[in-house]
């Protein structure tokens, strides 16, 4: 986080997601609480939101909250809009107004989600002539 706030007091990220019921994710991914600077790091295990039903009506909210729950800066973006690699974020306050400065750098990996039991169907799609390889060798093993 870059410039989130003036006062020296512990901050963290909090990262929620809102979509359709199947897809809304709210109050599971947050950092812990470090002391707020002109820049900040948080440390931690990267959020990995698995599986979204609905990328089109999802949106991710970031929000930067201090100890006493006090909401410092947030920004609500559409999932479909997410492009991968690092980005900032800047923030705005509880109105949507721009807080100058204040923002998050993020770097965002996206990936289509493949269930179980068509995984096999997808890699034959990715890299057809392997897939048509490895069946008929496991015929051939299989006689």
């Amino acid at each position: 986080g870059h410039m989130i706030s003036n006062a020296k007091e512990t901050i963290r990220v909090e990262v929620d997601m809102y979509g359709i019921p199947a897809d809304t994710v709210r109050r599971k991914f947050k950092t812990k609480y470090v002391q707020n600077d002109i820049t900040i790091s948080f440390n931690t295990p990267p959020f990995e939101f698995k599986k979204v039903i609905l990328p089109d009506l999802a949106m991710l909210r970031l929000a930067v909250i201090d100890s006493q729950g006090t909401l410092l800066g947030m920004r609500v973006l559409p999932l479909d809009g997410l492009e991968p690699g690092y980005r900032y974020v800047h923030l705005n306050n509880e109105r949507n107004q721009s807080l100058p400065l204040a923002s998050l750098f993020v770097n965002i990996e996206v990936s289509e989600y493949i269930p179980e039991d068509m995984e096999d169907f997808a890699l034959g799609l990715m890299d057809p002539i392997r897939y048509q390889r490895e069946r008929h060798q496991a015929a051939l093993r299989a006689m």
